[in-house]
């Protein structure tokens, strides 16, 4: 099992709950869309599954883990574990495509050697082989989402957590970007991801969790989106 949610609840300065009652369970190597209005719960779900922010009531067990019980000292290395990919894509203006995805290694201590054999690796997976030494300024939007898809896999992450990757993107540069999570998936990465794009859930048919006023209303296997976006 990779992730356990318990009657998962959340609430905010004595306020109306944003998570109420939520169960769920994700298997190691699953793809899951996370589905829902604005407003609805998704981003304080995200928030739990990066240890950003913990639930006021029930568990929330990542790899065998309540994140309640992952001391502050732990967190960084916690975190390591995870890719995560956002829509605003966060790099780093002042370093190339290469040196951005190398970051991510030199942070945790990678040798030399291996960034050297690995770097090139992962961006000829996400398509970037010839734009290593090119500056975000210099890129297209997909291509700065390829950067961030390939700084969170470069430190093989058993986890895959992307916030509406595809929200700053076309159509078509959007598909794009899911094949590429769809292929890491097939690797066997888990990856969930939160999103509001319609017709690529309708389309991929993976599982869908569907949250409403901070409630689970739909958990289904080759689910749809369920209304309009």
């Amino acid at each position: 099992m990779m992730v356990c949610a318990r009657n998962v609840g959340k609430t905010y300065d004595l306020g109306k709950p944003v998570l109420s009652n939520v169960n769920f369970l994700i298997d190691k190597g699953e793809f899951v869309f996370l589905v829902g209005a604005s407003g609805a719960g998704k981003s304080t779900l995200i928030k739990m599954f990066l240890r950003e922010t913990l639930p006021t009531e029930g568990e929330f067990i990542i790899n065998d883990k309540d994140i309640k019980e992952i001391e502050e000292k732990d967190i960084p290395m916690f975190r390591r574990t995870l890719g995560v990919v956002f829509q605003d894509f966060r790099l780093l203006d002042d370093r190339t495509v290469y040196e951005n995805v190398e970051f991510a290694m030199i942070i945790v201590g990678t040798p030399k050697r291996i960034r050297r054999k690995r770097v090139p690796e992962i961006l000829h997976q996400v398509g970037l082989a010839d734009r290593a030494n090119a500056y975000p300024d210099q890129l297209s939007g997909g291509e700065k989402q390829r950067v961030a898809i390939a700084r969170a896999i470069i430190n093989n992450p058993v986890m895959l957590v992307a916030d509406e990757p595809t929200g700053n993107l076309d159509p078509e540069t959007a598909w794009e970007i899911m094949h590429i999570l769809d292929d890491i998936n097939k690797r066997g990465t888990t990856v969930i991801v939160a999103t509001h794009a319609k017709e690529i859930v309708d389309t991929m048919k993976k599982r869908v969790i569907a949250i409403e006023h901070g409630n689970i209303v739909r958990d289904e296997e080759k689910g749809v989106y369920g209304y309009d976006s």
